[in-house]
């Protein structure tokens, strides 16, 4: 019985064949020797090296070798264009060729790369957007594949995971990006962000050992220092209202602490001079004029601060004799 036709073996036999075998030689496989269908000439028994077969589950499971390997970005024989590698676009005859050929590819990909097909370009999108490092964007992918694996994705939307997956890397590497930046360009809404992130916690960060701080107001005053142009004196006198409050054991738990920190630089601006409105630092922080004055209200009780000193403090810094008051005294020394 004829099995199959051999032709790369050529090389194997080339020195029989020019002993032995005919001019024009043919050889195939069958009945378990490698034979030449023109003149019979016999080369050699075919040795079976693919391994005893597996009949069984159990058997399966024992004399499994090597597991399959997950691509991490997915199958790579996608159409995304009509265009050769040249930058030529396709003739109608071979656009419709790879049009079908996309399409078996798409009936062949489980669910896993069908996953990633769509989760990929979600995540460059968020980090264009956003603006952070390709480390983030793969501790990011590490975490959203991890819960893939878990099949966490099932009966949830493969945005709010995402999204959920890269703001714990963000938090994770202490980056000054808000949650409402996230919220915004994934156009997601804060109850479903936050249902994903409890799932990522509960279920994903105890099998990668991620473990996250709690954010500090420090982190970020550069980042709103920049967006206002505020003189870096300005900065460290936050600086130092910040750590002041937290020696007097004040508790920011449970807070936004991009509150605290509008507050101790508009405090900041009051006593070096800058002219901060509080509906900048509110549109600087993403917060309302209402938060931001209560966190005003109470870093001034925690830090003794009057609002007689701080308007006094404003008026000799701007007046020629520069007296310092106490006030910015205590700030400003190192």
């Amino acid at each position: 019985m004829l099995v199959n036709t051999v032709r790369l073996n050529y090389l194997d036999f080339s020195d029989e064949l020019n002993e032995n075998c005919c001019e024009a030689p043919n050889i195939i496989s069958t009945e378990g020797y490698y034979t030449c269908t023109n003149c019979g000439t016999t080369f050699s028994r075919i040795i079976d090296l693919s391994g005893i077969r597996a009949h069984t589950q159990e058997e399966k499971k024992n004399r499994q070798i090597n597991e399959r390997v997950y691509s991490r970005i997915g199958p790579r024989t996608l159409l995304t264009s009509y265009k050769d590698a040249l930058g030529n676009y396709l003739r109608p005859k071979n656009k419709l060729k790879y049009e079908r050929l996309a399409k078996i590819n798409r009936d062949l990909i489980n669910g896993y790369e069908r996953n990633l097909n769509i989760a990929l370009p979600i995540l460059y999108r968020l980090q264009n957007q956003l603006k952070f490092p390709s480390f983030v964007s793969s501790e990011a992918l590490k975490i959203y594949l991890q819960a893939l694996k878990l099949k966490l994705t099932k009966g949830r939307s493969i945005l709010s995971l995402l999204s959920a997956s890269v703001y714990s890397a963000i938090r994770l590497y202490e980056l000054p990006i808000f949650l409402e930046e996230i919220i915004q360009d994934s156009e997601l809404s804060k109850k479903d962000l936050y249902r994903s992130l409890k799932i990522i916690y509960i279920n994903v960060f105890p099998i990668l050992d991620i473990k996250l701080k709690h954010i500090e107001p420090e982190l970020y005053i550069d980042r709103i220092q920049e967006d206002l142009n505020l003189s870096m004196k300005t900065r460290n006198v936050a600086l130092k209202i910040l750590k002041n409050s937290k020696k007097n054991q004040f508790k920011l738990l449970g807070k936004d602490p991009k509150g605290f920190t509008a507050a101790a630089l508009y405090i900041s601006s009051k006593i070096n001079g800058d002219t901060s409105l509080q509906k900048d630092l509110s549109e600087a922080a993403l917060i309302t004029e209402g938060t931001l004055r209560k966190r005003i209200n109470e870093l001034m009780k925690i830090n003794n601060i009057t609002y007689q000193q701080l308007n006094g403090a404003s008026l000799n810094k701007i007046g020629s004799s520069y007296n310092h008051s106490k006030i910015i005294n205590s700030f400003i020394k190192s």
